[in-house]
């Protein structure tokens, strides 16, 4: 299993990131042409969003609301082939608005991701920072 985490501190309130992060006609905007995206089902915990891209061969991926609580936390899992993968967000206020802690999980299933294990970390970290940038850029100083 891969983990990695970070934090930041968005001058916004908690409601408002939280509303930001979880927006589906939001979500679907900034993905724009990259992506299609439509909801599947419900809203909050157990809601399903499918995702396609239009590359020949690309699979069609299915993202589901695993916890919902508002505005404290939020865990989406992508069901990627072979490594699924669970992304939560946790809220809390602080003086300078909301404290953002990102939780990524990858759980490598087939030989082949698992002996990818050492690449999968190295490439995390590389974009860590570069993620931590756009969440920032996107959500507000």
């Amino acid at each position: 299993m891969l983990q990695e985490s970070f934090t930041l501190v968005i001058k916004k309130p908690r409601e408002e990131v939280f509303r930001s992060l979880t927006d589906f006609d939001h979500f679907a905007k900034t993905v724009g042409d990259k992506a299609k995206v439509e909801r599947v089902s419900g809203k909050g915990l157990g809601e399903v969003i499918r995702i396609t891209t239009p590359q020949a061969g690309a699979p069609e991926l299915l993202c589901t609301t695993t916890e919902w609580e508002p505005p404290s936390r939020c865990a989406r899992r992508m069901d990627l082939p072979d490594l699924p993968t669970t992304v939560a967000f946790t809220l809390e206020e602080c003086p300078e608005g909301t404290n953002l802690k990102v939780d990524l999980t990858m759980e490598p299933k087939s030989m082949l991701y698992k002996m990818l294990i050492p690449m999968l970390q190295q490439k995390i970290k590389e974009e860590k920072e570069k993620t931590r940038n756009l969440l920032q850029e996107r959500l507000g100083h």
